[in-house]
């Protein structure tokens, strides 16, 4: 990819007349290996499955190109195209909306077979079969329908009828987030069999960091359309550059339990694609913000082994965010820490702290005398129990001497007698 660029245009009016346009993605470039992982990582709306339509041939970009083996896909004929589409499939994230409930097994997995290359049917039952025990699933699965399958069968499915037309690359959509915690595993190892069987090549978009540090190669870190760091996936996950990216991992489960890691708390949301921030997307929730990032984009730059566009490590700056962290721009580790803050400026309160609480209980006047230490913890959830017993008694002594109407009272006054009750056999 060199340069990709898709910009969507924001139309109003009756004449449907183009008022903005929001910038997806914004002049990116990467490029994958044969037989390698790259992991695209970053926020929702950041531009992952934009990028991923593009390479797909769902949108057509605005700028930039794609080149597959040497050839530029926006300029490939038609049947040149269609080579270029049986080489480039997609795993999408939800097995359940991917695959048709009326088709069975069969039917689905050899879908590309019939419409790219048409086989007998013995040739074709033939290459159905292998591709389930590629993908582990047993010979009687063709003849069953999705549904009755388990997600993590469903997934595999959806691989197998990728692989049917032995493509070179494979886009994987946010492939195992829509699966149990202990199917992921099976269908990430799976996938990383496939790849050392096969040889074929991956883009894997996800949001679990983990995941992503685990199968990919190298890893693209996107923010608002852009490309903010790139890098090899062990370096990138465990000793990440650009403040985005330390974030991020920041938020995530850490993968080497061991190692000690900065603690980022970003502040704000994401800025829309419609307007987004001039010079650096990232200056308004960075914490290591400095005057020119407002001004001056920052352009991808080497640092140990990494791609950062971050002006703390362009030329002259100093090396390292600490160096530019100046105490009124300095934020509070986590929650806890705020929480902390606050409750040494506040004095004592009663009661435990809680621990992620962000604003202080506040108790209403002459509640503090009312509070004793001395009563057991179950004493007032007693007390409301025997005044709610003391409340039924006092009713069933009334209805008993007549001093209030009881449902049948009530019913005689209100509506009269009620109708006898009504049978099949009819009125008895």
């Amino acid at each position: 990819m060199e340069g990709l660029t898709k910009h969507f245009p924001v139309r109003q009016g009756m004449l449907g007349l183009s008022t903005a346009t929001v910038r997806a993605v914004d002049g990116i470039s990467f490029d994958i290996g044969a037989g390698q992982t790259l992991g695209l990582v970053g926020e929702s709306g950041c531009g992952k499955t934009t990028t991923s339509k593009m390479i797909l041939g769902l949108e057509r970009p605005t700028g930039g190109a794609i080149r597959f083996q040497g050839e530029d896909v926006l300029a490939l004929g038609r049947e040149a195209l269609k080579r270029y589409r049986k080489a480039v499939q997609a795993v999408f994230q939800d097995p359940y909306a991917s695959l048709d409930p009326r088709m069975r097994v069969a039917t689905i997995v050899a879908e590309p077979l019939d419409i790219n290359e048409r086989p007998s049917a013995p040739e074709r039952r033939r290459r159905v079969l292998e591709l389930l025990d590629l993908v582990g699933l047993p010979q009687r699965a063709a003849d069953l329908f999705p549904h009755e399958f388990s997600g993590g069968q469903r997934q595999r499915v959806a691989i197998a009828r990728a692989l049917a037309l032995s493509p070179r690359l494979i886009v994987l959509d946010e492939p195992v987030s829509a699966l149990d915690v202990s199917i992921r595993a099976q269908v990430l190892n799976l996938l990383a069999d496939l790849q050392a069987r096969l040889g074929v090549s991956y883009l894997f978009i996800a949001h679990d960091l983990a995941a992503v540090a685990h199968m990919s190669h190298t890893i693209a870190v996107m923010y608002l359309g852009k490309i903010v760091e790139w890098g090899e996936a062990g370096l990138v996950s465990t000793e990440p550059k650009h403040p985005y990216t330390k974030a991020l991992f920041a938020a995530a489960l850490p993968i080497d339990l061991d190692s000690a890691r900065e603690d980022i708390v970003l502040s704000g949301e994401v800025p829309s694609p419609l307007d987004p921030p001039s010079g650096c997307h990232f200056h308004p929730r960075c914490p290591y913000v400095m005057p020119r990032c407002s001004t001056e984009e920052p352009l991808l730059r080497a640092d140990a082994g990494h791609l950062v566009a971050c002006h703390l490590y362009s030329p002259g700056a100093d090396k390292g965010p600490s160096a530019s962290l100046a105490p009124s721009t300095a934020v509070p580790r986590n929650a806890r820490d705020c929480r902390a803050d606050e409750l040494s400026s506040a004095g004592p309160r009663h009661g435990p702290a809680l621990p992620y609480e962000t604003t202080p209980r506040l108790l209403p006047s002459g509640a503090a005398s009312q509070l004793n230490p001395s009563r057991p913890p179950g004493a007032r959830r007693q007390e409301a129990g025997e005044a709610a017993g003391r409340r039924r008694r006092r009713r069933r002594g009334a209805r008993r001497r007549g001093g209030g109407p009881g449902p049948a009272r009530r019913r005689a006054r209100g509506r009269g007698a009620r109708p006898p009750p009504r049978t099949c056999g009819g009125w008895h």
